[in-house]
């Protein structure tokens, strides 16, 4: 299991970032763990994967809903930030 959720982390989260150096690493790398940790993943059938590690048996009943109201509650997140940090930079050569 540590090595999707390293994976996951790399690709989702810091290859995303210009890391300049291990300060700036450090700083945000608790973050990126609790964001993670702490939304509805598909593989889990919507539940957060801190849930599912202290509970065993999952609800399937309101997957569906989950799912809507985590992507929902995403992009009003996404659309309200103002972080330019994770913009993709424009290469215009």
């Amino acid at each position: 299991m540590v090595g999707p959720v390293n994976k996951k982390i790399k690709h989702e989260y810091l290859f995303r970032r210009n890391v300049q150096g291990f300060d700036y690493f450090e700083k945000h790398f608790a973050d990126d763990v609790d964001d993670y940790m702490n939304r509805p993943h598909g593989k889990l059938k919507g539940v957060k994967p801190l849930k599912a590690l202290s509970s065993g048996k999952q609800n399937d009943t309101d997957y569906s809903d989950k799912i809507q109201h985590a992507i929902l509650a995403r992009i009003t997140e996404n659309i309200g930030s103002n972080c330019n940090e994770c913009e993709p930079e424009i290469n215009n050569n």
